[in-house]
């Protein structure tokens, strides 16, 4: 049986990783999911071919890890095959998430409480944003009744075999340039940018590294809790992340309230996507000569940083799953040559140009043999049609 199986859940992301039999590591008895997919498919979740509903690839006694990337829907969405089904949703042990989890969540709620957002009409990245809410809810409803979410961050040890590369316990912003984090200054750009309410909300959490114990017009808490301690050197680090953003994009920001159009709120979101894949889990995973790197959606800029910390050693791997579907702003020749893969695994659907022309050119022209969930049909292009599982190999299956 293949230790990594990718699954086609469309466009998305979902994996299978399950120790050897021998293994006798802390995670040996569990089987670990990176990512749950986009959860597409309504009531009959298999639609066009594709079989969304992870959980009728597990065992119904199985002992679940989940690893969750990031919040974006195409990676989280298949939770809402879990919370369907008490027995389903038992069986989950562990929920691992960024440890920048929250400010990305928060960062998502921001977007959509800037003042011009009362002058749009409904459109789909408002709903986007409104699902990672959505999802946020559940994962603090999970993280109240079970006890069961961690974070992941460099250097924190899973098990043996699996080691996380991003991202960094503390915040280095990639582009190396540091703000002034100045309290107060973000105090009164809060004011200018928000709604009155959540203008409040987000200077309470620059006071004590949380918001208020509110979310929507409910109760109910949305900020995951973890048995993990927090330094003040950590809160600090997170009170940086969130407001290194606005500030960087401070500009956009002011322009969309100014100027309230789709086209300035889709840059918004596109920014945000963008930063919060800077912050995506990226695990490497290691079985005696068998080694694979799980990318997530992970930004050129978190293997640039690695590169740059000589971690040449722990970016290299036989195996690659592309990050962000193949897009051709996530890889370049350098990073490739550093991870050096025999093959790279592209997740994807028929959506966002993905594969990109350029990223499969780049894999051809390293000789990377690649191996995609789904053909890519694209228009004035010729089509790359789905191959066959490598050869003579118990390490991995692709769907």
């Amino acid at each position: 049986m293949s230790i990594v199986k990718v699954l086609n859940v469309g466009q998305g992301d979902s994996m299978i990783l399950k120790h050897p039999d021998d293994c006798n590591c802390g995670e040996h008895e569990k089987t670990i999911l990176i990512d749950l997919g986009p959860g597409d498919g309504g009531r009959n979740p298999k639609v066009g071919g594709i079989d969304y509903d992870i959980t009728n690839r597990l065992n119904c006694n199985e002992n679940l890890h989940i690893f969750l990337t990031h919040s974006h829907m195409d990676h989280i969405n298949g939770f809402r095959f879990f919370w369907s089904n008490w027995s389903k949703l038992n069986r989950i042990s562990e929920i691992t998430v960024p440890c920048y989890h929250n400010q990305c969540v928060l960062i998502a709620e921001a977007l959509l409480k800037l003042k011009g957002v009362q002058n749009l009409n409904p459109n789909s990245v408002i709903d986007t944003l409104k699902q990672i809410l959505i999802n946020q809810s559940f994962l603090a409803w999970m993280s109240k009744k079970k006890d069961i979410i961690t974070y992941a961050y460099e250097g924190k040890p899973i098990c043996e075999h699996i080691t996380c590369l991003n991202p960094p316990k503390f915040y280095v912003p990639t582009d190396g340039y540091y703000y002034d984090y100045d309290r107060e200054r973000f105090y009164r750009l809060a004011d200018d940018l928000f709604m009155p309410e959540f203008a409040e909300k987000i200077k309470y959490f620059i006071k004590y590294g949380r918001p208020y114990k509110k979310y929507e017009d409910t109760d109910e808490d949305y900020w995951l809790e973890v048995k993990e301690k927090h330094s003040m050197e950590m809160k600090e680090s997170r009170f940086r992340f969130v407001a290194h953003f606005f500030l960087e994009n401070q500009e956009e920001l002011q322009l969309f309230n100014w100027e309230s159009t789709y086209g300035n709120y889709r840059k918004l979101y596109r920014n945000y996507c963008k930063y919060a894949h800077k912050a995506c889990i990226v695990l490497k995973a290691t079985f005696g000569e068998d080694t694979m790197l799980f990318t997530g959606d992970a930004e050129r800029q978190v293997f640039e940083r690695l590169i740059k910390e000589g971690k040449y050693q722990e970016l290299s791997a036989e195996y690659l799953k592309m990050p962000h579907h193949g897009s051709k702003y996530n890889i370049n020749l350098n990073i490739l040559k550093t991870i050096h893969p025999k093959a790279a695994i592209i997740s994807h659907g028929s959506r966002y140009h993905h594969p990109n022309k350029s990223t499969t050119d780049l894999l051809r022209q390293q000789n990377i043999e690649f191996y995609l969930t789904n053909d890519a049909i694209k228009k004035g292009q010729l089509p790359i049609y789905k191959k066959d599982n490598p050869p003579n190999n118990s390490f991995i299956e692709v769907e």
